[in-house]
């Protein structure tokens, strides 16, 4: 309970302290079952992809000390972190996007058998879904949302550098696609959701894209110098 109310409280230093004495030690000298074991593993490596970005190293330190006997190899929860991590390495925001939706969160804690490209390939068209969630999954949910963040920064050099122009009607599915690539979409209950439209008025502030003359919704994106 104390590792879940730092974690939703974003208090990086409650977070460490505590996840010294449970992951993985706790779990490796109380017997089975463990009801949370998967979550308090997840978060405490959330904790580190956070606090270290963009350094991974603190993260493959943890994840190394985590026996596969507590966090087995196949299971989507060891897929899905590694998939994140490995995603955020080679700078694939459409993949991390994806892992990033609510409901692939929610999978990876749920202790399915089932593989990570199963889990994923119904999500690749599948909205987003208003849930109710319990305070461990409202945790998890705000770590991933400040991964989201700690990220942006580095996705949008790469959208800049790749694009000449966004379009960001809100009927059309560019609109989504940058929410998503960008993590606009809060996963915590408490996030404030932001539209493509507003992040690029924003970006404009800085110089970053202007407005196209004569055509609604398109943005001329300035390149990164």
């Amino acid at each position: 309970m104390s590792l879940y109310l730092a974690a939703a409280f974003q208090s990086p230093r409650q977070i460490i302290s505590i996840v010294q004495h449970l992951v993985p030690t706790l779990y490796l000298a109380s017997p089975p079952p463990h009801e949370n074991r998967t979550l308090s593993i997840l978060i405490s490596l959330l904790h580190h992809l956070v606090v270290d970005y963009p350094s991974q190293k603190s993260y493959r330190q943890h994840l190394d000390t985590i026996p596969p006997t507590i966090f087995p190899r196949e299971s989507v929860g060891f897929q899905w972190i590694t998939s994140i991590a490995g995603s955020l390495r080679v700078q694939n925001y459409a993949l991390f996007g994806r892992l990033l939706r609510r409901p692939m969160v929610l999978k990876a804690i749920s202790n399915s058998d089932d593989d990570l490209v199963v889990v994923l390939k119904p999500l690749a068209i599948s909205a987003q879904q208003e849930i109710s969630h319990t305070l461990p999954q409202q945790a998890i949910l705000g770590l991933v949302d400040s991964l989201a963040q700690k990220s942006r920064t580095t996705t949008w050099e790469i959208i800049r550098s790749a694009y000449r122009e966004i379009s960001c009607n809100v009927s059309e599915p560019e609109q989504g696609w940058l929410q998503r690539s960008l993590g606009l979409l809060p996963l915590a209950p408490y996030g404030r959701k932001m539209v493509g439209e507003e992040w690029l008025e924003g970006q404009e502030a800085l110089g970053h894209t202007r407005r196209k003359e004569g055509v609604a919704g398109r943005w001329i994106v300035c390149k990164v110098r």
